[in-house]
């Protein structure tokens, strides 16, 4: 996309970078909760909204039709593309993908 590095990609047929989350270069351990609401999608970086670190973000609905996510990178093509200077230089520990919204209480209550 912009030369940045990527943690999260979903590509979709149409649109290579329909949602983006670039990488956080705190060289530490840090809690990420990336939410999609009724409200629209928002990220929260050690319980606080840090919405900037999404690089393309749908809004609401996430169409997700014949979509590929990939971790780690940013994909130039759905499920393929991939380009080694766009990848995460770190690890992702303990990921976690849910079927709902969690509440702002439980992103505070969950923080590590």
């Amino acid at each position: 996309a912009n030369g940045a590095t990527y943690m999260f990609s979903l590509a979709v047929p149409g649109n290579d970078n329909y949602m983006l989350l670039s990488s956080v270069s705190d060289l530490t351990w840090v809690h990420i909760v990336w939410r999609r609401n009724a409200s629209g999608i928002h990220l929260y970086k050690n319980g606080v909204a840090a919405d900037a670190l999404i690089y393309s973000n749908p809004g609401n609905p996430i169409s997700t039709t014949d979509g590929m996510i990939a971790l780690g990178g940013e994909q130039d093509s759905v499920g393929g593309g991939f380009d080694g200077a766009q990848a995460f230089n770190g690890a992702i520990d303990e990921l976690k993908i849910l079927s709902y919204a969690l509440t702002d209480a439980e992103i505070a209550a969950n923080l590590p």
